[in-house]
């Protein structure tokens, strides 16, 4: 990555759960236009269903770290 984008990466975590997943679905929605990339229905549904699950319960929101550590787990 280059210095601009680490920057916006280390902006982006400080944000709140709401706002990254809002930041998210913007990207992904700027992506559209790409023809090497495209969000399915089902996928968009997924995700608007998960963030309005999180705007609603901010608590159920799971650390980072916490995500990796399963990952990690699961994978190996």
């Amino acid at each position: 990555m280059t210095g601009t984008q680490l920057n916006l990466l280390a902006q982006g975590k400080t944000l709140p759960v709401p706002e990254r997943l809002e930041v998210i679905r913007e990207l992904a929605a700027s992506l559209e236009a790409e023809e090497s990339f495209w969000l399915s229905d089902e996928w968009a549904a997924t995700l608007d269903r998960r963030a309005a699950e999180l705007d609603a319960d901010p608590s159920r929101a799971v650390p980072w770290a916490d995500v990796e550590r399963r990952l990690a787990e699961w994978t190996h």
